[in-house]
């Protein structure tokens, strides 16, 4: 059974050395530089950390690590180029986990097979989601957010990037859930939905720290909740 390599990230953070050895037992390996696919655009957390973390390996590996962009469709895009190159470990995914696990439950047909075509080399980190408003939004709370969009029934618009991406099944629910009939956009990549949303095109999103976190201090953003077990320092 042929599969692909795959280097898997929840989301933001990572120490430089835990991938190395993932990539350093099989002699000869690696003899030309790797490309490591992102399947976000770039400017987004996951874009962010797989230029770090591949900064990191090519002084551990010898090899240059050379990202390559490939956005579109909640990773499906850039998780398919990966499954069709060849098997030779020098074409690596890091991309988040819905990649891998929830897509395939929320298409009807992928045109790769998590299990057979992409094999799993590292789980880099796992980062909470941040829902953030624009300061249009005249909430502070959870609570207080949540009878907003009832109150605004049909005109409240979030922001994820792909659908079935974590962002977009989050939106969904607070949607239903309230049956608030809440808008959904769908983007490209991270930094794009968060450009929109600083600029108000969309009112709420869910989105990782690294991305908002410079807005959220210069008060562009505010935070509503995160979606992990600790405050957001």
């Amino acid at each position: 059974m042929n599969r692909r390599a795959w280097l898997g990230a929840a989301a933001l953070a990572l120490s430089a050395g835990s991938g190395t050895a993932a990539f350093a037992q099989t002699a000869p390996y690696p003899s030309k530089p790797i490309k490591v696919v992102v399947p976000f655009a770039a400017g987004g957390a996951t874009d962010v950390l797989a230029r770090v973390l591949a900064e990191k390996m090519a002084v551990g590996l010898g090899q240059p690590m050379v990202i390559d962009n490939k956005p579109g469709a909640a990773g499906i895009i850039g998780t398919d180029a990966v499954a069709k190159a060849p098997p030779d470990g020098y074409t690596l995914l890091l991309g988040l986990s819905n990649s891998m696990l929830t897509n395939q439950f929320l298409y009807t047909k992928l045109p790769y097979s998590p299990e057979r075509d992409i094999a799993p080399i590292y789980q880099i980190a796992i980062a909470p989601l941040v829902l953030v408003a624009h300061p249009s939004v005249p909430v502070a709370t959870g609570p207080e957010l949540l009878k907003y969009v009832v109150a605004n029934k049909g005109k409240v618009a979030y922001g994820s990037y792909g659908t079935g991406a974590y962002p977009h099944l989050a939106g969904a629910y607070m949607s239903q859930s309230q049956n608030a009939d809440m808008s959904h956009v769908a983007y490209r990549g991270e930094a794009p939905m968060v450009q929109d949303l600083l600029g108000g095109q969309i009112q709420i999103a869910f989105a990782s720290a690294l991305q908002v976190k410079p807005h959220l201090e210069a008060g562009k953003l505010k935070a509503i909740g995160v979606s992990g077990e600790r405050r957001m320092g």
